[in-house]
């Protein structure tokens, strides 16, 4: 399931409910208890998987530099509830992707 900002509907839910129940999950992947804050130090690379993680990036304080680098990595397209497969806002992977060009 998708949370955070882009989830808009639960499929067989009424709206009201879907509402109630998108924040209920929204406001438990923010609990402390369920996030991780980075003690960034030289050298340090970390990984983590959009489809499967709410990120906020908070800023850092003082002279430390970080660069950050978004990527696709490839593999299945991720494909939603409703059966429909998910649509790049910006950019093209099927070069990358031999899944992606045989459903083209």
């Amino acid at each position: 399931m998708l949370v955070g900002g882009f989830a808009q509907r639960l499929v067989g839910y009424s709206t009201s409910e879907g509402v109630d129940l998108l924040r209920i999950l929204q406001n438990t992947v923010i609990k402390p208890d369920n996030t991780v804050r980075w003690n960034w130090t030289t050298g340090d690379l970390v990984i983590w998987d959009n489809r499967a993680t709410v990120h906020y990036a908070t800023s850092i304080t003082g002279k430390a530099h970080r660069q950050m680098q978004r990527v696709t990595t490839v593999g299945s397209v991720p494909v939603g509830v409703d059966g429909r497969t998910s649509k790049a806002l910006v950019g093209d992977s099927t070069s990358y992707n031999a899944e992606a060009r045989e459903a083209a």
